[in-house]
């Protein structure tokens, strides 16, 4: 039996090609980015689209860049049956690059070109003259150059010349609203490039070009499912519990008392550090507005309002974004290295110094879980250089967390769970989003209305049971929805109860 989710995509993309006057010749490609937090969500439901059908030929799952479809980060599909010459290409970055990918234009211009001092002399340029420094641009994998049979990770042809193809992104499956983010529409936002970044973290007024194109409003906006963002540390780490206020004096310097936190004697001389996520991320954003720090990437693109530290174990390093060497731990180091996030470049946007990032939350959760060095036999006593025991504490999305085997911590003596967040009582969540393109044509339409109704058919039973559940901590939505809700058009609004408690309580006194 043919999959009504499936014959309802390829009638949907019939349609649109009937009602452009054309059947499809040449290759169409949709391009899908977003949050890399709910990347597993989306591959799941994208793949079962893509390969659950018989039609002949089938669609198929090109290539994915790792171990499983659901972590991958890169991954490609062949539409079948009439559909043949439709490509799915994923490329998961973050939300909110994936909000400026989607309803930002593909090509920028800028106001004036800008004049700086290059070795003494004076040189007129405009920065963003090379393809791949065009900040609403990602690297998707081409599908038709990539090739592979999809039953391994890694695509055949990845290497191989027009496997890349730098593109603005169709589709968004994402975890913050357009409207809270600095793409909403009418704005403008000023871009730097690393041809003038300096090493030492400084970057010349002189460089900022203030783009005159406008970011537009998406095409469509739907609420697919909810998903939770979790703190967490080192299993068996003394950090189990943080309050908004503490997080909000962690983020802000990067640094807090762990005794403080964990009220332990022992920690009185001790710090716990933060380590984060990159001005891309989705997590980022909804952790800032949970705290009352908003977003920090500013219209101008410069912004130091947060402090997150890097992990460099034995032999690693850490560079600038020009390439340049910023930080090294020695491969003869038994210790664990922890530095403030140099000044960086991304996607055409400036992180001050201190303020930038892991690029995905696997990555981040990795790093934190990977310290060395456990003192007085406390997991996670890293080296800083700083007198005392020393801690870290990260966030992410829930499932990341749960599939790195991080310690969740409460929030203000909350756990996460999924209860606590249908019942209103945890925080840190959000709505998912899948946006469309403002110049998205039929058959991108198409595609997005079918995924939307996949994500929403999965229960949250379906994505949290098992051993490796699709996606640990997202709720489907008619799940949350009548339950707990939030203000819209903000991230982090503020949290509507949708249920009644009809027990009374000395209903159950004297049992």
């Amino acid at each position: 039996m043919k999959s009504p989710k499936y014959i309802a995509l390829t009638a949907l993309i019939a349609a649109a090609s009937l009602t452009s006057g054309h059947a499809q010749s040449n290759p169409k490609v949709i391009y899908i980015t977003g949050a890399t937090a709910f990347r597993a969500l989306a591959n799941t439901a994208i793949d079962y689209l893509a390969t659950n059908n018989t039609q002949s030929p089938a669609g198929r799952r090109i290539a994915f860049d790792t171990n499983s479809i659901t972590k991958a980060y890169h991954a490609v599909w062949q539409l079948g049956g009439a559909n043949t010459n439709t490509y799915i290409s994923a490329y998961w970055v973050g939300s909110e690059a994936g909000i400026q990918s989607v309803t930002g234009p593909t090509y920028q211009s800028y106001a004036t070109n800008k004049t700086i001092l290059t070795n003494g002399l004076v040189k007129t340029t405009n920065y963003f003259t090379n393809t791949s420094q065009i900040p609403n641009t990602l690297a998707f994998w081409n599908p038709v150059v990539i090739g592979g049979s999809g039953s391994v990770p890694v695509a055949t042809n990845s290497t191989a010349l027009g496997a890349i193809t730098n593109a603005t992104a169709t589709l968004g499956v994402v975890d913050t609203y357009q409207q809270s983010s600095p793409f909403s529409p009418g704005a403008k936002v000023a871009y730097y490039s690393t041809n003038g970044y300096q090493s030492n973290g400084v970057i010349s007024t002189n460089l900022t070009a203030l783009a005159t194109n406008v970011y537009l409003a998406a095409q469509s906006d739907t609420i697919v499912a909810a998903g939770g963002f979790a703190l967490f540390t080192v299993p068996g780490a003394p950090v189990y519990n943080i309050t908004q206020a503490q997080l909000k004096k962690l983020a802000t310097n990067g640094y807090i008392n762990g005794y403080e936190v964990t009220s332990r004697l022992a920690d009185t001389n001790a710090g716990i550090y933060l380590a984060g996520r990159n001005i891309d991320s989705g997590a980022r954003a909804n952790l800032l507005a949970l705290i009352g720090l908003g977003s920090s990437l500013k219209s101008s693109g410069v912004n130091n309002t947060v402090k997150q530290y890097a992990v460099l174990n034995p032999g690693q390093i850490l560079n600038y974004s020009d390439g340049t060497l910023y930080q090294s731990n020695s491969s003869s180091s038994t210790n664990s290295l922890v530095v403030p996030w140099p000044a960086e470049v991304i996607d055409g946007k400036l992180s001050g110094s201190g303020n930038g990032g892991y690029s995905s939350g696997s990555t981040l959760v990795s790093a934190v879980l990977s310290t060395t060095n456990s003192t007085n036999g406390i997991p996670n006593g890293i080296n800083t250089n700083l007198p005392g025991t020393s801690y870290l504490i990260g966030y992410s999305g829930a499932a990341e967390v749960y599939s790195g085997h991080g310690q969740f911590l409460s929030i203000g003596g909350v756990p996460f769970d999924i209860e606590t967040i249908k019942s209103g009582a945890y925080p840190l969540w959000s709505f998912v989003h899948v946006l469309l393109a403002p110049s998205a044509d039929g058959t991108a339409t198409a595609v997005a209305s079918s995924l939307a109704s996949q994500i929403k058919s999965y229960t949250t039973a379906q994505l949290n049971s098992g051993a490796n559940p699709i996606s640990y901590g997202t709720i489907a939505l008619s799940d949350v929805t009548n339950n707990v809700t939030r203000t819209a058009n903000v991230d982090e609004g503020a949290i509507h109860l949708q249920w009644t408690n009809s027990t009374p309580i000395f209903s159950l006194v004297g049992y």
